[in-house]
């Protein structure tokens, strides 16, 4: 068995006027030979069996043959207010445990999460644990990988309800990562399985916990585990929000520190706004759109002709563009290209029934179509720039 422990690592350094958190996450997981528990305090269950005379035991140092390892993250340096929400460095498991597992099964009974800071402790450094009012933990996502077969890969879903993308907090994003196969043209399950197809090859983590990670148990029955075959390398994906108020010089919470207008927690709550995520004004949002070919349209999110034009030109190139504008009921509506093979591209801008083909019409995900005849579709992205 082996749970996985995930740890932040916190460090405080000035840097001209900002304080910085500097923070690294750790992952512990248990393997089969006594293992103690990381957190101060107990796990609890809410749904124990209440005809049994025993109550479930969450502690991992009772169950026989079980061990445990921890794997640190890179660092994370942030200043009051900001958020840091990405995928990470992938993370070398120790060595010698690389070497213990070669060709043979890992099974995980459980994880333990935490965030710590390394302090000098004389002789090493000493891990700390950095208050929640510190370093907000809004939620992880965490991998063990066979590194050597799989990778994590970014996909573009089609739907909400992707099989693969079910369970995946990505808040609305139309990515998420995926563990695939590294063989060209292997056909196994993009979760990864091992070659008799029955050991997977990768496993994501992910409890949607917050601010009660620490004591949240994340251990399994007795008889059950989570296998994986010759795992080598760990990830995590965090979300942290920085809501230490730099007023307080110690781990004692101290309310206050600037909020965004936008938000609507009052200063007597006794925690800080931050953790809501309120929009701040602060961060200068720019707007712009990238192009795709489709095999069918209904505008795709081009709005006129110029951006028709304008499209074609970023998509497919040629040493000569033929632009035209038409108005035919008989024809897709909007944006339309056609490769001669010379090479040269008519576009042309169907305004047929325009009213749908406004921006804000919600678009389906385009298919891989030819270029001659295709029609052009719009993504809509942003980015946040500090200003």
């Amino acid at each position: 068995p082996s749970p996985t422990t995930l740890h932040v690592l916190f460090a405080g350094e000035r840097a001209g006027l900002l304080l910085l958190l500097v923070v690294v996450v750790v992952a512990r997981v248990c393997v089969v030979h006594a293992a103690s528990t990381m957190n101060d305090g107990l796990y609890t269950t809410s749904n124990g069996n209440p005809s049994s005379p025993t109550p479930y035991d969450t502690t991992y140092s009772s169950r026989p043959e079980t061990e445990y390892f921890d794997v640190y993250s890179p660092p994370i340096s942030t200043t009051y207010g900001q958020v840091y929400w990405r995928m990470m460095d992938e993370v070398a498991l120790p060595p010698d445990l690389v070497e213990r597992f070669d060709g043979s099964v890992m099974a995980v009974v459980g994880y333990e999460v935490d965030q710590v800071r390394l302090v000098d402790g004389g002789e090493e450094e000493v891990e700390v644990p950095v208050p929640i009012t510190w370093a907000y933990n809004h939620h992880y996502g965490a991998w063990l990988t066979n590194g050597r077969m799989v990778r994590l890969v970014k996909q573009r879903r089609a739907s909400d309800d992707h099989p693969e993308f079910r369970g995946r907090m990505e808040h609305g994003s139309t990515e998420f990562w995926l563990a695939t196969p590294l063989q060209d043209g292997d056909t196994k399950s993009s979760y990864g399985t091992s070659p008799d197809e029955e050991i997977p090859l990768s496993h994501f983590f992910s409890e949607a916990n917050g601010g009660e990670m620490r004591l949240s148990y994340h251990g399994y029955p007795a008889g059950y585990a989570q296998l994986i075959d010759s795992p080598t390398v760990f990830n995590i994906q965090p979300m942290q929000i920085d809501t230490w108020n730099r007023e307080s010089s110690n781990a004692a919470y101290k309310p206050g520190g600037p909020l965004p207008r936008s938000s609507s927690i009052p200063s007597s709550a006794g925690y800080s706004g931050l953790i809501e995520c309120p929009c701040s004004d602060r961060l200068e949002k720019k707007w712009w759109k990238t192009y795709d070919l489709c095999e069918s349209s209904d505008g795709g999110g081009i709005s006129d002709a110029t951006e028709c034009f304008k499209a074609a030109r970023t998509i497919a190139q040629s040493p000569c563009y033929s632009d035209s504008i038409t108005n035919d009921r008989n024809m897709p509506i909007g944006c339309i290209i056609t490769q001669h093979d010379d090479g040269n591209i008519d576009v042309m801008w169907n305004s047929y029934d325009s009213d749908s083909a406004k921006v804000s019409k919600p678009i389906a995900t385009p298919r891989k179509a030819e270029m001659s005849g295709s029609h052009i579709v719009a993504y809509a992205s942003t980015a946040q720039v500090n200003v």
